[in-house]
């Protein structure tokens, strides 16, 4: 049986009011605690689906990024030897390393809100503040990206995970985009985000879908990519997500995906464990879950 258009609107919808509270006030919370302390070197803000408006209810925590803006781990993979050789030639060293930044952050957090605070693997997890919302903590510097002649190209941020790997990311180009994106189809982007998430929740909880399938950014990452703006706006939800999902199918063919970027539009998708063929296996189970 099809699902009705009253639900794929319901599962359109924005958080409510209160979700929205919620997050924010872990925000505050978190914000007001290492604040004291660093003062105005570092940044703090949410990252992720609460800030890109891309949440839904199963998305019970809110992603807090910590970035100590006075240092930075510098990308020069495109710069020419001589560039690159001016640039290690006037770079001096930061006056602490990332594990020091982080061990800082997670005892400033235990000391608000207590033993409960934990220390993760890329994250520091502080749960449930008053608001009743988890929030990730995340660490980390700038990232720079630099060109040729040694020019920066792009920030972003990126830290060094507990098991040793490194991570970067763009969530400022990223939320950017992403606006873009929604006011070009008339907000029907993220509302066609919001109904896939949920569509996953239902295929995982039925047993259609590994849990590990189609992440929250991966889904919204996949849905910015090849599909013309005109697909998202019909009549209907149900109609437009139909429109949608045939589109993207036709772009995940094999020659296609090499185009395929993440919504910073900085970095391919599949790289990483993520592959189209994940992609194709979720649009098809979702595309018959909705009954098209």
């Amino acid at each position: 049986m099809p699902v009705s258009e009253e639900q794929l609107e319901r599962w359109a919808r924005g958080p409510s009011a209160t979700e929205t509270d919620q997050c924010d006030t872990t925000v505050r919370r978190i914000t007001q605690a290492l604040r004291p302390h660093f003062g105005d070197r570092v940044a703090i803000f949410p990252q992720g689906s609460y800030r890109n408006r891309t949440n839904i209810r199963q998305d019970s925590d809110v992603d807090v990024v910590v970035r100590d803006n006075q240092t930075f781990y510098p990308d020069t993979d495109q710069m020419t030897p001589q560039a690159l050789a001016r640039f290690n030639a006037t770079r001096s060293q930061a006056d602490h390393t990332f594990e020091q930044f982080k061990t800082k952050v997670h005892q400033l957090l235990r000391g608000a809100f207590g033993a409960r605070v934990e220390r993760r693997n890329k994250c520091i997890l502080v749960p449930e503040t008053a608001s009743g919302v988890n929030g990730d903590v995340v660490p980390c510097f700038v990232h720079r990206r630099f060109d040729a002649d040694g020019n920066v190209t792009a920030e972003g941020i990126e830290f060094d995970a507990d098991d040793g790997r490194r991570y970067n990311s763009f969530p400022d180009q990223h939320y950017a985009n992403g606006t873009a994106k929604n006011e070009a189809t008339k907000r029907m982007y993220k509302r066609m985000v919001r109904i896939l998430k949920n569509v996953r929740g239902e295929l995982v909880e039925r047993g259609e879908l590994a849990p590990d399938a189609m992440h929250s950014f991966f889904t919204e990452c996949v849905v910015f990519n090849g599909v013309p703006n005109s697909a998202f706006l019909a009549s209907t939800y149900y109609l437009a997500s139909k429109q949608v999902m045939e589109a993207l199918w036709n772009a995940l063919k094999e020659e296609s995906t090499s185009k395929f970027v993440e919504v910073n539009e900085l970095k391919y998708l599949f790289f990483g464990g993520r592959t189209a063929e994940q992609a194709r296996v979720f649009l098809q189970a979702a595309y018959t879950f909705i009954g098209h």
